[in-house]
């Protein structure tokens, strides 16, 4: 592409795999010529493969937690003016702080705080001068939550997302915009870098890397603040605001502790995870189990499902009717019994209805979200589980829980429940098999 149809220089770092790979495309695909760095010898091949879409693009292989590497890619800079700057580059390390390399350590800190500043603050600074420009940072979801196995990394990430809304509004006025990138689980190549491979993390659903840099890349051009990518993720972040940091922490724990993603076979002799879901004390179990087997009792699966959402949605009208002032005790109530409701619900759907959907091929992809979606309410379950009610966090963390399970409800009734409609699934035997399994769970709930 030639200098009269170009879009100016955009600078990309950490661009030779993942999501900044994917942002430097989607600068190219907008027809700005790059300068793209990376600490690997890859970004030769991403330089060229650019290259072919008609944009210069040079590479500059340099490790942009020192100095020396900085000053190089600057050198590459030179006086030309930077229309973008993407603040990509980071690192991430697994495992307990104590037991981690301290020079691995300080490296993460390094590039993921101290590199991308000193870079932000001399491109910022040329920015300034013309007063235009635009900068997009790589933060995370991971800034919300207190990083049991990743502390560094989480850390680091808390840095980014915070410096750069400190950053925008500095530069509210200047010309300048500033937008932060802030996603989930990704998948890239970070969990092997960071030794996460053996974690529940490591080998859990991720995101696309170029559907999270779309994201990202629109939102910098529209000067938005920051993206979060995904409904899931948002959520995460709503419930970081109420959830106590403690909690929060254990919560990450068991997603990332090394070996958390290595899953013990079960016997006959012990019950399933999920009928040790939380959220079932033994009456609670009971109340909840024997409502579900009412409610599927002489239906098609899909009408089952539905008369348990609205069971369940009518606890959240009850809950939010509760004046604040009231009794504390009704709040409980209904609390508790919701969130009976709501395992007991999630428990038969994965024992029953999910594994006889993913018969229908259409079905698939949407049943794998809904697993996800399930993953998070069960773990805002839990945190309300080992909640005193009289918390403050107590009611906050249940409206989160409540908004999470209507947008779960939408999503299944609308998009789900219409593609199994239109499939040659026996959606009666299948109510059939609801209704016998909420008997059992009923039995086994009921007391000694």
């Amino acid at each position: 592409m030639n200098d009269t149809t170009s879009q100016g220089l955009a600078v990309v770092t950490g661009a030779s795999s993942g999501i900044g790979l994917e942002l430097a495309r989607c600068c190219a695909d907008h027809g700005y010529d790059l300068l793209i760095a990376a600490d690997e010898a890859r970004i030769e091949d991403v330089a060229a493969e650019l290259r072919q879409s008609g944009v210069r693009a040079e590479p500059v292989l340099a490790d942009l937690s020192e100095d020396e590497g900085i000053d190089m890619l600057m050198d590459a800079v030179g006086g030309r003016p930077v229309e973008v700057l993407i603040a990509n580059a980071g690192h991430g390390l697994g495992h307990a702080f104590l037991d981690q390399n301290w020079d691995e350590a300080r490296h993460v800190i390094d590039t993921n705080v101290t590199g991308t500043v000193q870079l932000i603050h001399r491109i910022g600074n040329m920015m300034r001068t013309r007063s235009r420009g635009r900068i997009l940072l790589t933060g995370s979801i991971a800034g919300f939550i207190p990083g049991s196995f990743q502390a560094v990394y989480n850390a680091s990430k808390a840095f980014v997302d915070s410096f750069s809304q400190a950053l925008r509004n500095e530069l509210k006025d200047s010309g300048i915009t500033v937008t932060c990138l802030m996603p989930g689980a990704t998948d890239t190549q970070f969990f092997e870098r960071a030794d996460l491979m053996d974690t529940e993390i490591g080998q859990g659903k991720k995101d696309d890397p170029a559907d999270v840099a779309r994201l990202g890349f629109e939102a910098m051009q529209k000067g938005e603040a920051q993206v979060i990518v995904g409904l899931k993720n948002k959520l995460q972040v709503a419930a970081s605001h109420v959830v106590p940091t403690e909690m929060l922490a254990e919560q990450h724990r068991k997603k990332t502790e090394p070996g958390s993603g290595e899953k013990a076979p079960e016997t006959s002799d012990e019950p399933s995870k999920r009928q040790q879901a939380p959220g079932t004390d033994t009456s609670a179990r009971r109340a909840g189990a024997a409502s579900v087997a009412a409610s599927a009792r002489g239906e098609d699966a899909l009408s089952v499902l539905r008369a348990q959402h609205r069971e369940v949605e009518s606890l959240f009208s009850r809950f939010e009717k509760l004046d604040h002032e009231g009794s504390r005790g009704s709040k409980e109530e209904v609390v508790r019994t919701a969130c009976s409701k709501l395992t007991v619900h999630t428990q038969i759907e994965e024992e029953v209805f999910y594994p006889a959907a993913r018969g229908v091929e259409a079905a698939r992809t949407l049943l794998n979200e809904a697993e996800v979606e399930h993953d998070a309410a069960k773990d805002l379950i839990a945190s309300l589980d080992a909640m005193d009610a009289r918390d403050d966090m107590f009611d906050a963390t249940f409206t989160v829980l409540c908004e999470y399970v209507k947008h779960h409800v939408r999503e299944e009734e609308g998009e789900l429940f219409p593609v199994l409609e239109r499939s040659e699934l026996d959606l009666d035997r299948l109510g059939r098999e609801l209704t016998a399994r909420s008997a059992s769970l009923a039995a086994v709930a009921e007391p000694a």
